[in-house]
């Protein structure tokens, strides 16, 4: 099964490509520079958020500190607590939009997992923004917000290779919408 992924610019969350919790906790990070204050849309979103400890760890995701309950993880990969359970292939691909964000650059990227995340687990394609937050205690988290945009194993596709109307690596296209897709209304508002 094909398996990719592709860094975006943050352009595309600017101009309403992402979702709407993207959006929302990108314009939160930018407005607050990257400190966490109480708000209530980012407690809300938080239950869909998995927390990690920038701590480097070459070709590898560093420790997670906290997996929200509403989280695409715990959905689709109910029988583990820990990201660095899952193949190490797989975390390797996904390390240096980790890597990135301990340095401070927020990452936004698309992906298909393919086989990669192990037996048992459909092939996804997933939006994924990680931000750098200070907390008020001044420690510092990294902030993964992984979004589901497709199963292609249930999308009716019998071919897993066809990419028709899918995202095309490398090309920074989307043919099919999930990165493409505006958000019709704000599910997340900043407090007053």
């Amino acid at each position: 099964m094909a398996f990719f992924v592709e860094k975006l610019d943050l352009s595309r969350i600017e101009s309403g490509e992402a979702g709407d919790g993207a959006q929302f906790m990108y314009r939160f990070w930018l407005r607050n520079e990257g400190h966490m204050n109480r708000d209530s849309g980012m407690t809300h979103l938080s239950r869909q958020l998995m927390l990690f400890r920038p701590e480097y760890i070459p070709g590898d995701v560093p420790p997670v500190g906290l997996i929200g309950k509403d989280t695409t993880f715990r959905r689709y990969i109910p029988t583990t607590n820990e990201p660095t359970s899952l193949p190490l292939e797989y975390r390797s691909m996904m390390a240096p939009g980790y890597h990135a964000a301990i340095a401070g650059e927020p990452w936004f990227d698309i992906q298909r997992t393919g086989q990669m995340m192990g037996e048992g687990t459909p092939d996804l394609i997933l939006e994924r923004l990680i931000l750098p937050f200070r907390t008020a205690a001044g420690f510092e988290r990294l902030f993964c917000l992984l979004t589901l945009r497709e199963e292609v194993s249930r999308s009716g596709r019998s071919d897993p290779e066809d990419r028709r109307g899918g995202f095309r690596p490398g090309t920074d296209r989307c043919r099919s919408g999930w990165v493409h897709r505006p958000a019709i209304a704000p599910r997340f508002q900043p407090e007053a």
